[in-house]
């Protein structure tokens, strides 16, 4: 293997590796994330495994049978966790139901039979029938995705701007989508290019986590330099009067692009002075302290009669969030239940 070869060997293999990887990330965010989370994970997972199946099958056509048949079956699932992920993303008030085992179940249970019935090596005719089932189920499934996020789609024609959730949302459909693509047209381009396709997507997505905990770190930051701020407490005591019947009056926590600059401007404070007193008041950063008013104005939503009719991604929006993901976060963290689960018991 020349240089080159081990250089694409490398590049390809590594996204296969750190795919698996991060599907355990996913897997184990299970309790603040729920269900979406594992079904992406499962998702990665199975494209993980196709991808280090390509990899190996590319650079050695001998491989051991049972690996590269269990490579092929792992595709056979990738479609309806991607159609699962979608719809337990965008459906609001999502529960796992066993009906949803009927997308995953019978698919796994004829990849089985399969590797059990016929041999990769000496049943080519009949695997390659089966592998173009295979990829037509996979269209068919991002079809049916497409088919769910038609709200984003309109969305992006009218040109609003899309919620944290719907980017995230459109990026994994769209990844993959390449990666189908990629495979599907292996005999136009090289059995690499897949795999190829999915490190690059896989590297962006690490790109994004990593920036999106960077941003999060850099505000928690900021939050501390501005509490070092010196007022003394009777400024402190005056001010937070002031704050809570601006809070009481106005609600400026129901705007979903509010920030510290903004709410210190209504006060005639300085961001860092404001973040002081929110402390120092409080015992919370700014973020906490309009999280828990956001969380205590949907708590009063989902009491009130007035609201019966409302989704909770509706009382999500209302409350001043700005996407579901993030209002099930801190009601979970807050409150210590799903807001699903609050909204039966009372």
């Amino acid at each position: 293997m020349g240089f080159e070869q081990q250089l694409i060997f490398l590049f390809s293999a590594l996204g296969g590796i750190n795919g698996i990887l991060l599907s355990g990330y996913f897997f184990l965010r299970k309790k603040s994330e729920g269900i979406s989370a594992v079904l992406l994970g499962g998702l990665l997972l199975m494209l993980s495994i196709r991808t280090i199946k390509s990899v190996f099958h590319h650079f050695n056509s001998h491989l051991f049978e049972a690996f590269v048949q269990f490579g092929l079956g792992a595709c056979f699932l990738i479609g309806p966790l991607l159609f699962l992920y979608v719809k337990s993303v965008i459906k609001d008030e999502y529960k796992w139901k066993w009906t949803e085992w009927l997308h995953i179940i019978p698919y796994a249970l004829i990849a089985l039979f399969f590797s059990i019935k016929y041999s990769y090596y000496e049943d080519r005719r009949v695997w390659s029938y089966f592998i173009d089932i295979i990829y037509k189920q996979w269209f068919i499934y991002i079809f049916l995705s497409a088919f769910i996020m038609r709200k984003v789609w309109m969305k992006i024609y009218a040109r609003e701007k899309l919620k944290d959730y719907e980017v995230w949302l459109l990026y994994v459909f769209i990844g993959t989508l390449i990666v189908y693509i990629a495979f599907e047209t292996v005999s136009y381009t090289s059995y690499i290019v897949g795999a190829l396709s999915f490190t690059f997507l896989l590297f962006i997505s690490i790109l994004l986590l990593v920036f999106n905990r960077r941003n999060r770190s850099r505000i928690n930051t900021s939050d501390e330099k501005y509490a070092k701020s010196n007022l003394d407490q009777e400024t402190i005591n005056t001010y937070t009067g002031k704050l809570d019947d601006l809070i009481a009056l106005e609600k400026p926590y129901l705007d979903s692009s509010l920030t510290l600059q903004k709410l210190s401007k209504k006060l005639n404070l300085t961001s860092k002075d404001l973040s002081q007193i929110i402390n120092q008041s409080t015992g919370k950063n700014y973020s906490q302290f309009i999280a828990k008013l956001r969380i205590e104005e949907a708590k009063r939503m989902l009491k009130s009669g007035d609201f019966n009719h409302y989704k909770i991604s509706a009382i999500a929006y209302e409350s001043g969030f700005n996407s579901l993901s993030s209002f099930n976060h801190h009601f979970k963290k807050i409150v210590g239940i799903q807001a699903v689960e609050y909204k039966k018991q009372l």
